[in-house]
């Protein structure tokens, strides 16, 4: 039930503000005047009629090398982790949000790394990468949460944080999903169910008259 002073904010996007960061455009990175997307997509056209040097193709296969490494400093930076892991005590969950509040989720981090918005009673699925956790649980696991639950029928917004929100028990590695209740209340668990499975670890949403939230998407 979105509330029509919400509509202002909710047109500015459905994902959070900065949604996944990435390392940017390595366009700068050429071979004879060729972008990182040419020469991974294969030889130059100009090669199929003219006879590269030896010097030229060894220079290709550098700039091959240099975005290949390029590419995996990028997915292990916080806030664009790979859903793999190479240590294989952790593991990189996606994050959804899950918001049984009455006022809009513009967005949210966990541990700095951007979710999706949500409308009032609703969800939405883990669909942004990622935050690192242990494969085992622990019980001193917490996470640090900012939040948006917009104010004046989402027509303000009002960003807060929330340090060290512990991470419920988890028995298997799966899904990040954060629940936002009201006044302030965060729960946060790892689950391999969406919200509106019955395995998942909370009820999903309900709205004053009675009938459930749904996935926001």
């Amino acid at each position: 039930m979105s509330q029509p002073g919400s509509q202002a904010l909710k047109n500015q996007g459905t994902q959070a503000p900065g949604t996944r960061r990435s390392c940017g455009s390595l366009g700068w990175l050429t071979s004879a005047g060729r972008t990182r997307r040419e020469i991974l997509a294969g030889p130059h056209p100009r090669s199929l009629t003219e006879k590269e040097s030896p010097m030229l193709r060894l220079r290709n296969l550098i700039a091959v090398c240099l975005v290949s490494t390029l590419l995996a400093a990028c997915a292990s930076n916080s806030g664009g982790l790979s859903t793999r892991d190479d240590d294989k005590r952790y593991i990189n969950a996606s994050v959804g949000p899950v918001n049984h509040t009455d006022q809009f989720l513009y967005g949210f981090t966990v541990n700095g790394a951007f979710g999706a918005s949500a409308n009032e009673y609703a969800w939405r699925n883990a669909g942004t990468c990622c935050v690192r956790l242990p494969r085992v649980w622990r019980p001193d696991l917490t996470v640090d949460i900012e939040y948006d639950l917009t104010l004046d029928n989402g027509s303000k917004h009002n960003w807060k944080t929330k340090k060290g929100v512990p991470v419920e028990p988890y028995t298997k590695p799966g899904d990040v999903y954060v629940h936002f209740f009201p006044n302030d209340e965060i729960r946060v668990v790892v689950s391999n169910w969406d919200p509106d499975g019955e395995g998942h670890p909370i009820p999903y949403p309900v709205n004053p008259n009675g009938k459930r939230g749904g996935n926001a998407q």
